[in-house]
């Protein structure tokens, strides 16, 4: 009876393992097409689950190896060391050289406040912590930025396109703001502000967006006319150029790649390792990006204040 029991008990972890195999070379399969997110839209979206594929590959080489596959073994440890590659490139330095000159520096801080969120209270604390100069935010409905107006006096200059569905976007200042645009893409609603700032007699076009999760054919449809249609605003701008926002989309996507490239802009969080801003599954959606003359001193992510992401806050150094 005991050596039916260990034969059982061999048979059975051995259909485990074949199955866990089994099951690994297929999201093995998925994972590789993930780093060519540009074939289709639905394969980029594997791409965001790069800490994802790395625990689930560790589990996966475990097993190989307990059943003495060691074949399988190293390709699941490659794809795990391929998504821990592209994860630890975030802690690389940027390549930019110093700044010879700069006439001044600009904090901002950037906000998805959530559609239903109603604390007021937490959300004027991150904004009292962090004191930007400038402030964007997300998902801000007519009531939310009833609430808010009174208590932003310090903020008397704004661009705001408030709205009850998850796509209120709104540009809040101390400073004058200059080139007020709500819909400079021509979209269906006002996914995307832009306007101009002046820091030191130098004019800094901050441009706000919220692109649409990439989920229906609706949303990759909208963020290809985002991306499409930056290299335009940028370029008319023809001024330093730093963009801002909830681009629902993670540092490894090839949206997120087109979006940099739209424009030769640079990631705030290049150098600083992961930063997840969303709370629902921790992932890095919330960026700042910036033109070539000018560098961010420090990025960092607030305390949570009622909504499913953290508030990002960067203090950026203007160059002449």
């Amino acid at each position: 009876m005991k050596k039916f029991f260990q034969d059982l008990t061999k048979k059975c972890a051995k259909a485990v393992v074949s199955e866990t195999i089994a099951l690994g070379s297929v999201l093995g399969a998925i994972c590789i097409l993930s780093f060519f997110g540009d074939i289709a839209p639905i394969i980029d979206l594997f791409s965001h689950f790069r800490c994802l594929w790395v625990l689930i590959f560790i589990v996966i080489t475990a097993f190989a190896l307990l059943g003495k596959r060691f074949i399988w073994a190293a390709v699941f440890a490659a794809l795990t060391a391929a998504n821990a590659a592209a994860i630890a490139m975030l802690w690389l330095p940027s390549d930019l050289p110093p700044l010879q000159k700069n006439v001044g520096e600009l904090s901002l801080l950037d906000m998805n406040l959530f559609v239903d969120n109603q604390n007021k209270p937490a959300v004027l604390e991150a904004i009292n912590k962090f004191k930007p100069d400038v402030i964007v935010l997300e998902e801000l409905n007519p009531d939310m930025l009833a609430k808010l107006e009174p208590a932003l006096k310090e903020y008397p200059y704004e661009l705001c396109a408030p709205d009850k569905t998850p796509f209120g976007i709104g540009i809040f200042s101390k400073t004058k703001l200059d080139n007020r645009k709500k819909n400079p893409l021509n979209l269906a609603k006002s996914f995307v502000l832009s306007s101009d700032v002046e820091v030191g007699g130098k004019p800094i076009t901050i441009i706000a967006m919220h692109a649409f999760p990439p989920i229906s054919s609706y949303g990759i449809s909208l963020d290809s006319s985002i991306i499409s249609g930056l290299p335009a605003l940028i370029g008319k701008s023809q001024k330093s150029v730093i963009m801002v926002g909830d681009f629902n989309s993670t540092p490894w996507s090839s949206m997120f790649r087109k979006l940099k490239g739209s424009g030769n802009l640079n990631d705030s969080e290049q150098g600083r390792g992961l930063q997840n801003s969303w709370l629902t599954i921790p992932l890095p959606i919330d960026h700042c990006l910036y033109t070539s003359d000018l560098r961010v001193l420090s990025r960092e992510l607030g305390a949570p204040f009622g909504s499913d992401h953290l508030p990002l806050f960067c203090r950026i150094k203007v160059g002449d």
